[in-house]
């Protein structure tokens, strides 16, 4: 390095730095208090971050869809900086983190990842998630360890109860307002996709083994005698399948 160059370093304002993005992947049906934290601490532990980047999967759950992700994200975003961005992903999330790395090699990519402190399976499943990201080096994986957990799956289960069992799933800053319309897109939906007779399933009743045990029986191979329930084909006696009696 020249003299003049170690004279000037660090003081030239037009002086290239690298930009810094952490990208937050993940299907997110619906976001929740968990989801929340962990962007808020990854912020607060990487103050380098230039731009935060939250990457919203297709997959439905529940009949909570994409759409649905990114309306809540929408409102728990007035409440982080300018800086976090939402992008829905048409590809896995997994892929849209890599397909961010390769497309832009000259930032710095922060992965951010949550995981439940205490839970041995979280761990597991991030090492197995982050296999190839010894692929790109601009990526950097940031596991960002929270006190609660980011169940969408619990948050669904809650919201078929009530308003008062979801209200603890979403980000405590959120006024009556917000949780009620947080509540509402996610409600919706699921009361969409409750059973066709009109009857909600029960929380943890295990709607779909009972619908299983409702299917309709098929008719006998053999006679029996009694016309099989709402069965409209002919009686079979006991002797000869073949030897029926018509039914009127």
């Amino acid at each position: 390095m020249s003299l003049t160059s170690y004279l000037t370093k660090g003081l030239l304002p037009e002086e290239e730095k690298k930009q810094t993005t952490a990208v937050y992947a993940g299907g997110f049906k619906p976001p929740t208090a968990g989801h929340f934290e962990v962007v808020e601490k990854a912020l607060k532990q990487n103050p380098e971050i230039d731009e935060f980047i939250i990457f919203i999967g297709t997959k439905e759950r529940n009949g909570i869809s994409q759409d649905e992700s990114l309306l809540i994200w929408e409102v728990y975003n007035n409440y982080l900086p300018f800086k976090v961005k939402l992008e829905p992903t048409s590809v896995p999330p997994i892929k849209a983190v890599y397909d961010f790395a390769k497309n832009h090699p000259t930032r710095e990519v922060l992965w951010i990842i949550g995981a439940r402190e205490g839970n041995d399976e979280d761990f597991k499943d991030i090492s197995a998630r982050t296999t190839s990201i010894s692929k790109y080096p601009n990526l950097e994986l940031r596991t960002i360890v929270t006190q609660g957990g980011v169940s969408g799956t619990a948050a669904r289960n809650a919201s078929k109860v009530s308003l008062e069992k979801f209200i603890p799933f979403l980000p405590t800053m959120l006024n009556p307002e917000e949780q009620e319309e947080v509540y509402n897109i996610v409600a919706d939906k699921i009361q969409e996709n409750k059973p066709q007779d009109g009857k909600a399933a029960p929380y943890g009743s295990g709607y779909d083994e009972v619908e299983e045990s409702r299917k309709k029986k098929k008719d006998p191979k053999k006679g029996t005698g009694k016309k099989p329930k709402k069965s409209k084909r002919r009686l079979y006696t006991e002797e000869d399948t073949k030897d029926t009696i018509g039914i009127k």
